[in-house]
């Protein structure tokens, strides 16, 4: 019975040692905010410089800023004849990603860099975290130089009437008071020599 007691003791002051002594095990710290980037500016002229300002990766941890262009007009899709049947086939396909630049997030998990944008449409910058795996996405539209320096940017299709005809319905308008004038002044001396 002793030798069961002594076992059971030291058993239990096994069993309170080991769990004194444990420590958790390591985890990366999750973000405790969502990962953000924010663009300086939505619209920028080709060959600008864009700042990007992001928050919510890990401490010092590499991001990598790729960034991909699409033409406004083709948004990824590209339209082509079928030769046996004659009609049109929408082919998609993903526009190419490219890597620009690999930075390293501050101690609070902030970073701040600038991306040079070259290609007229828009612009997608992506900031990925390589240890946490979090993302964060930014646009910018990128207008040709020419459109940007005009600082009207895109135009819009012209709707509505043309002048001219205002024009001829306002003539067409004083033509028919004038004649409607003429009858009854025609009207009125017929009255009075009948009646006179």
């Amino acid at each position: 019975m002793r030798l069961h007691r002594s076992l059971l003791l030291a058993l239990l002051f096994a069993g309170v040692g080991t769990v004194s002594i444990a420590q958790p095990a390591f985890a990366v710290p999750y973000p405790a905010v969502p990962p953000v980037i924010v663009a300086s500016t939505a619209t920028v002229s080709d060959g600008g410089q864009v700042a990007f300002d992001g928050n919510g990766f890990a401490a010092g941890e590499p991001i990598v800023i790729d960034l991909v262009y699409v033409a406004p007009q083709a948004a990824g899709a590209r339209t082509d004849r079928h030769r046996a049947t004659g009609g049109f086939v929408t082919v998609h396909f993903a526009p190419p990603r490219a890597v620009v630049k690999t930075i390293n997030a501050e101690t609070d998990g902030t970073f701040h860099t600038t991306v040079t944008l070259t290609t007229p449409g828009i612009a997608t910058v992506t900031a990925r975290g390589t240890m946490s795996g979090v993302t964060a996405v930014a646009t910018v539209t990128v207008l040709a130089a020419a459109a940007a320096d005009s600082g009207n940017g895109p135009t819009l299709a012209r709707t509505g009437t043309d002048g001219r005809l205002y024009g001829w319905g306002i003539g067409s308008g004083l033509v028919a008071i004038l004649l409607g004038a003429g009858l009854i002044g025609i009207t009125v001396k017929r009255r009075r020599r009948t009646d006179g």
